[in-house]
């Protein structure tokens, strides 16, 4: 049956309006005759409709049957009433319960439809007074037209279901008549006739409130008339109002003070002040009219506040006056947003979502879907998000609606480039002063398929091999190293290699390694060349290879290394400091007396010393160069003039010169020599570098080369281009930064060997220790640390340094790495967080354990908000470090006392979670069990959040449950007001320890019950319960009598029985908690 009243498309959803209260199984619409007839989909296409979520609030009220026609149910009764008692929804406009729809038919398309609930008439108008009875007086000399302000009726339904009418009934004439205004709220009898005492001194009438169903609420009023002074209080405004409060003004703040004039002397002329309406979250000072806020204010609960405020003389039969006071509250950034994802079973690691994700996967791929809400009204509550990473991220994040949308692939995933990403989607609001920020961190780890082949470092390679070499008949002989590379990974990456044709009876290679060795000894004359075929093959399951040609040219054997017309291979050489360059130096013959060509072939070079000036800076004075001539001599110049005008100094440059044979097999000769200068020459960089701009074609070879590891195209830029070792890219990351990222050992090794900056940083100031710690490449670490001596502690602009993020990561040996090489342990990031506390966060024990064994870790530090490591410790239930510290560190007593910003301790934050343990454990050291900063106890916590043994563990422990918190409510108020009877039972054992079983099953009842005849209904059929015996047997009159007297003689029973007075959790006090993403909504 469709119980739906209207349906209507707004802003690109549906309206859809239902009753509250509806059987389970009832149909509320259905959703493909609603698409149909908005042209969303087509009667042709085949379409199934899901849910969102299934047991979150709103979906838990809901249910899909029969998928394909998307027939959409009632799954649990809807008491609008309760959702608007709960705040679930904004009773004073509409109570709408937004839902996700999921269409999966020809694309997946997300449609968001509204559930507005109507309210039904099932509550009857109720005044507020003990036993509908009031007490009322007036004085004799009223004058006509004066009247009595009444506390209104109530009723929780609204329109025509609510409260729409007033009468006044009495057996008898009365001189009064009832004025009501339902628009203000407002009920009051007016005086319509002279009064005489003397003749009436008092009336008895009733007063009825109807709803449009005719239900109805009597009070019955007592009215007494009596003597008093004759002129009334006046005050100065009849409405005062407050424009622009903020939510968040301090408790006990005077907002306004509002005034009254008596004519009158002395004690009739002397005024009181009294708020008519209660509402906790306002007082008024009686005697000075000043009104103060008791309450934390919430924008996002109620916006407008609407007291009455009565001004009484203190004469007999005191006269009064009455004015309002209406308070606007002005909205402030105090929420922050909100990141729902969806699949939510996604796993986590601390708090970062890691996914897995195939390198095949097509562009435009939905990774998550996501929504994000913010409670705050206007610019406060209006959201931007954004992908807060880098440039090569391929991914990008499409805004669907202003709440809702999706992460997708924007460029193909390739391994080989790029096999993991870190990145966070970052949602700001638009708050003023400050904006609020919430962040999800991602890590998507990129699986590999088998799509690259093996490729040969070489190709079409010719190479010799000198005749006649003896072989060895078990290691034959090593004519050449093939290598290839496959960029794959694990199998798909792993090579085998062949030879495929029919020289392989001459030669042999080693299938893993790539290693050719002859099987034969050669002879020239018989055949001078041979060549092979070399396939080199993956282990995929399905196998990818390459293949290239080596041809072998069989030379002569090399027989005489190069000699040189120099005695002991040593010769010291002097030249003028004012030398020009192109000077010679001096000029060296070298022979080699082999007889073939090839063998007597050579050339020259020369190997450079480098003078350390500290342990950090090397300099090359090499103002010299090596000139080969054809007739195998050498000449040394001078490459620059020396301008230095310091004369005194002298500089010794060491140099080795080696003349090399071209042959296939090198013999060379060393020689060094000494040159010596009369003056010290600027020292010029280690290698000479080209002038003009810098080449970005180059530059970025040069940065893909150590990205993906590849060696020899690093050192043919290096060597040949003479590229700068420290270009940077768009991101300010050079080659070294992001060799050390992706874990490239070799060509961080060889770009720091020529001379590449190990301290280095990217626009986020990560340096390439903080990157190779960040991903764990523990042998790139112990080179930077140990070899090139990089900045242990050198952070990030965030303060993040690299022991931050191993310690957060739980990469013990890069822990311990960063601590022998004097890390600071007690370095704070930004906002105050240190290493311990990473490792506390999220549950790194052997990490734990390697700070405190330092003696330097400070458990004392807190964070710029208050949070301590042992608070995280007990936020997040890690109870195996909790013991490891309260067993390892002294004082632990004055580190579980210290408290977060808000005030909240580490007990507080276990009574809050439930973790039993820990509180039995906390409780040893006699913590802090009253009153805190902010407002409440761990009593008060453990009772909020329905933790009934907690509520035990600190009752026995002394916990006092007559403590008022901030709001003037008690740990029994709560446990009452959430009907928790196993809490409530523990609280009143407590309390009432003397009394009789009797006595605490009777308060229990009057606690807990309406009325009697609520009582009986509720145990009509259960007969045999002993609640049911025990009530009867308190039925007697002298019985309730003796266990009401018995009650009274403990003073906070009384208080108990009423919440007069007491704070309703519509007021309770704002978390102020930020939320790093969506959370489970509190007990």
């Amino acid at each position: 049956m469709l119980f739906c009243c209207y349906c209507q498309q707004q802003d690109n959803h549906f309206i859809i309006r239902t009753l509250e209260k509806l059987p389970v199984h009832t149909e509320v619409i259905n959703l493909r005759r609603l698409l149909l007839s908005t042209n969303n989909i087509s009667d042709s296409i085949n379409a199934d409709f899901s849910l969102a979520k299934r047991d979150e609030f709103p979906y838990m009220f809901f249910i899909i049957n029969h998928s394909s026609r998307g027939i959409l149910t009632i799954r649990k009764e809807i008491n609008r009433d309760e959702l608007c008692r709960l705040r679930r929804c904004r009773c004073d406009t509409w109570c709408d319960l937004e839902l996700e729809i999921f269409v999966n038919s020809e694309q997946f398309n997300i449609e968001l439809i509204t559930i507005r609930i109507i309210d039904k008439n099932d509550h009857s108008p109720q005044f507020t007074s003990l036993n509908n009875q009031l007490n009322l007086t007036i004085v004799e000399s009223a004058q006509i037209g004066a009247i009595i302000k009444l506390e209104p009726a109530i009723d929780y339904d609204q329109g025509q279901n609510g409260i729409i009418g007033y009468s006044l009934v009495s057996s008898t004439s009365l001189p009064f008549s009832l004025r009501y205004d339902l628009i203000r709220n407002d009920l009051c009898l007016v005086v319509e006739e002279n009064l005489d005492r003397e003749l009436i001194s008092s009336y008895k009438f009733d007063i009825i409130a109807y709803d449009g169903n005719n239900q109805t609420g009597i009070l019955h009023i007592y009215l007494n008339i009596d003597d008093i002074n004759d002129s009334p209080p006046k005050f100065t405004q009849s409405i005062y109002t407050i424009n622009n409060i903020s939510e968040n003004i301090s408790i006990d703040s005077i907002i306004i003070r509002v005034h009254a004039i008596d004519d009158d002397e002395g004690v009739n002329g002397e005024i009181t002040y009294h708020l008519i309406n209660q509402d906790d979250c306002f007082e008024i000072d009686s005697n000075t009219g000043d009104v103060r806020v008791q309450c934390l204010l919430d924008y996002e609960i109620k916006t407008i506040y609407q007291l009455e405020i009565e001004a009484k003389d203190k004469g007999e039969g005191s006269k009064t006056d009455f004015c309002t006071l209406i308070i606007y509250v002005m909205d402030e950034n105090d929420n922050y947003p909100i990141i729902d994802y969806y699949p939510n079973d996604i796993q986590t690691d601390g708090n970062t979502l890691k996914l897995f994700l195939n390198e095949s996967l097509p562009i435009n791929s939905l990774i998550l879907s996501l929504s994000i809400i913010d409670y705050d009204s206007g610019d406060n509550g209006r959201v931007t998000w954004k992908i807060d990473g880098s440039s090569l991220i391929p991914f990008q994040l499409i805004r669907l609606t202003e709440n809702t949308g999706e992460l997708r692939t924007n460029h193909l995933l390739d391994r080989e480039y790029i096999s993991e990403y870190y990145f966070t989607i970052e949602a700001n609001d638009y708050g003023k002063p400050k904006s609020k920020s919430t962040y999800l961190n991602i890590h998507i780890n990129i699986l590999d398929i088998n799509d690259n082949k093996p490729k040969f470092r070489q190709e079409n390679i010719h190479t010799t091999i000198s005749e006649h070499v003896k072989i060895d008949k078990q290691h034959n002989y090593e004519v050449y190293h093939i290598q290839a590379d496959d960029f794959d990974q694990n199998q798909n990456g792993e090579i085998i290699y062949s030879i495929l044709n029919e020289n392989k009876n001459f030669f042999q290679i080693d299938s893993q390694t790539g290693i050719i060795r002859a099987m034969i000894e050669f002879d020239r004359k018989q055949q001078d060349t041979y060549v092979l075929h070399i396939q080199a093959k993956d282990k995929g399951s399905s196998p990818l290879s390459s293949e290239t040609t080596i041809t072998f040219t069989i030379i002569p054997r090399n027989e005489y290394s190069p000699i040189c017309d120099i005695d002991n291979n040593n010769i010291s050489l002097s030249i003028m400091e004012n030398s020009k360059q192109g000077t010679i130096i001096r000029t060296i013959s070298c022979r080699d007396d082999d007889q073939d060509e090839l063998n007597r072939q050579m050339s020259v070079y020369a190997r450079w010393w480098p003078e350390e000036i500290d342990d950090n800076t090397i300099k090359y004075n090499i103002p010299f160069e090596i000139v080969t001539q054809k007739s195998n001599s050498s000449e040394i110049n001078h490459q620059q003039t020396d301008d230095d005008d310091n004369d005194n100094d002298e500089n010794n440059d060491k140099k080795t010169i080696k003349p090399t044979e071209n042959g296939r097999h090198l013999l060379n000769t060393s020689l060094s020599r000494n040159t010596k200068l009369s003056s010290r020459s600027p020292s010029p960089s280690p290698r000479p570098t080209s002038s003009g701009p810098p080449d970005r074609a180059l530059n970025q070879k040069f940065h893909v080369a150590a990205l993906t590891g590849n060696l020899n195209v690093l050192q043919e830029l290096v060597t040949k281009a003479r590229i700068q070792i420290d270009c940077r890219d768009k991101e300010n990351s050079t080659a070294l930064l992001l060799s050390c990222a992706r874990g490239h050992y070799s060509c961080a090794d060889y770009l720091l060997s020529n001379g590449a900056d190990p301290n280095a940083r990217r626009i986020t100031g990560a340096s390439p220790l903080y990157f190779a710690a960040l991903y764990h490449h523990t042998r790139i670490v112990e080179l930077l640390l140990n070899k090139y001596k990089a900045i242990v502690d050198l952070a990030t602009f965030d303060g993040s340094a690299p022991l931050h993020v191993v310690c957060e990561r739980g990469f013990t040996d890069i822990v311990q790495l960063l601590i022998n090489s004097q890390a600071n342990i007690n370095a704070k990031m930004n906002d105050g967080t240190t290493s311990i506390m990473l490792a506390c966060q999220n549950g790194h024990l052997s990490v734990v354990q390697i700070l405190i064994s330092t003696g330097q870790c400070n458990l004392n530090i807190q964070r710029l908000d208050g949070i301590t490591p042992l608070f995280l410790v007990v936020q997040h239930g890690h109870e195996t470090i909790f013991d490891y510290i309260t067993e390892n560190v002294d004082n632990i007593k004055e580190t579980i006392d210290l408290a977060r910003e808000d005030g909240a301790t580490p007990l507080f934050k276990a009574c809050q979670k439930g973790y039993e343990s820990l509180v039995q454990k906390l409780l040893k050291y006699k913590p802090n069990l009253e009153l805190l900063k902010n407002g409440e106890s761990c009593l008060h916590a453990a009772t909020m959040f329905n933790h009934a043994p907690i509520v035990r563990f600190l009752i026995d422990n002394g916990a006092n449950p007559l403590l008022n918190n901030w709001e003037g409510m008690t740990a029994v108020d709560l446990a009452k007001e959430a009907q928790i009877k196993d809490i409530l039972d523990i609280l009143m054992k407590a309390l009432a320890p003397k009394l009789s079983e009797h006595a605490r099953q009777y308060l229990l009842h009057k606690s807990t019950r309406r009325s009697d005849a609520d009582f009986d209904l509720d145990l009509v059929e259960h007969e045999e319960r002993d609640e049911w015996k025990l009530y009867k047997s308190l039925k007697s009159a002298a019985e309730l009598e003796r266990l009401e007297e018995e009650i009274e003689h403990i003073p906070i029973l009384p208080d108990i029985l009423t919440t007069k007075g007491k704070q309703t959790g519509a007021n309770r006090q704002k978390s102020t908690r930020p939320h790093r993403y969506y959370s489970t909504p509190q007990k």
